[in-house]
């Protein structure tokens, strides 16, 4: 029996039928970690940075110094309670994915425990207890170096496995410089310094390896992504340094008081300048790594999704924050979500274009 003439469209001139879209593919729970981190970085200047640094500024700006402060106020609680649902639900996906057994182990435990010492933390109007600080900040490093080796795994997901590792490493020391500074006698004070300068150089090292992945984002050396907040930065450091005078305008007073709640203690032996610097070109780089996105010709390891971003802002963001429960708690977030991000493939495909998934041969390893 002879097919019947209509049954083709190509016959009648209409040409094939178009294509369905492509289903949404990768992990459902990354698309989450940008808009959280971009939350992060605006809670993170509004609450920690410009609002406590207001206050008896200048005559006249009452109700915008409280509108500023309410404000960072209401963005931190309310990215409390995101960073706690967003780490809970990563450490579930986690636990059932197919990243190594160390990373599987080491959400539930390490990560459980900051996600426990959040919700300690959270009705307490007094500080935590030092023992309690000391381990949750050792859990959250814990879990960042963990996930930065299974990062470093992967060809896109190289340079958030450095920035998380350096990041680790460096709060580690500065975790150790505290426990120096506050255990031992004054004379061990030139010691505490000397170990919190050595962590301080290592998150200048992995500020330095996310400015290098920004540009290879954009195919340039000289990129806007790392040129603007490195002038920004720049501008910013030389406005803080002259509040030191007496004819010093509002400006310079606002970023100075700003960037002595942005500077760990203790301080490192180090340039009181460098420390200003590296202080404000760290937000600054978050928001440049969050808003990156590859051009057209970008080399393999630039093609990254928008979650290996996210995580790298996070990394930026916290890395001398980690004794704080919501900044252990979103350095377990940077280390989660770099290390699913690193075994999701289709992930990876989406952020290069929609199509359908690569073969077995060539999904990256």
């Amino acid at each position: 029996m002879s097919a019947p003439e209509d049954a083709s469209p190509i016959d009648e001139g209409k040409g094939p039928p178009a294509a369905a879209p492509p289903p949404r593919s990768g992990i459902p729970i990354l698309r989450l970690v940008p808009p959280f981190a971009a939350l992060a970085i605006l809670a993170s200047i509004l609450g920690r940075a410009v609002g406590p640094s207001m206050e008896g500024l200048a005559v006249g700006l009452g109700r915008l110094i409280s509108a500023v402060q309410i404000a960072g106020g209401v963005l931190s609680q309310v990215l409390a309670v995101a960073a706690i649902v967003l780490a809970m639900g990563e450490i579930l996906v986690a636990s059932r994915s197919r990243v190594p057994a160390a990373v599987r182990l080491g959400s539930i435990g390490l990560g459980g425990g900051v996600v426990l010492a959040c919700f300690l933390a959270s009705p307490r109007r007094e500080s935590l207890p030092d023992a309690l600080v000391v381990l949750m900040s050792a859990s959250a490093i814990g879990l960042s170096l963990l996930s930065g080796v299974t990062a470093l795994k992967t060809p896109y997901a190289r340079a958030a496995g450095m920035i998380l590792g350096l990041v680790g490493a460096g709060s580690l020391l500065r975790l150790i410089a505290v426990v120096i500074a506050v255990q031992a006698s004054e004379r061990f004070a030139a010691v505490a310094s000397g170990v919190a300068a050595a962590g301080f150089l290592a998150g200048v090292l992995a500020m330095a390896i996310a400015a290098a992945w920004i540009a290879s984002r954009s195919g340039k050396l000289a990129s806007p992504g790392t040129l603007l907040p490195l002038a920004l930065a720049l501008y910013l450091t030389q406005k803080a340094i002259q509040a030191d005078a007496e004819d010093a305008d509002t400006v310079s007073v606002l970023v100075r008081r700003a960037v002595e709640h942005l500077i760990v203690r203790p301080r490192p032996l180090l340039p009181i300048g460098f420390q200003i610097f590296a202080a404000l070109l760290a937000p600054l780089l978050a928001i440049a790594a969050l808003a990156s996105r590859p051009a057209r010709g970008a080399s393999a390891a630039a093609l990254s999704p928008p979650a290996i971003g996210a995580a790298i802002a996070l990394a930026l963001l916290v890395r001398d924050a980690v004794d704080m429960p919501l900044g252990a708690l979103s350095l377990v977030i940077a280390g989660l979500t770099a290390a699913l991000a690193a075994q999701d493939d289709r992930g990876m495909w989406d952020a290069i274009g929609p199509g359908s998934p690569p073969s077995n041969a060539d999904s990256p390893r």
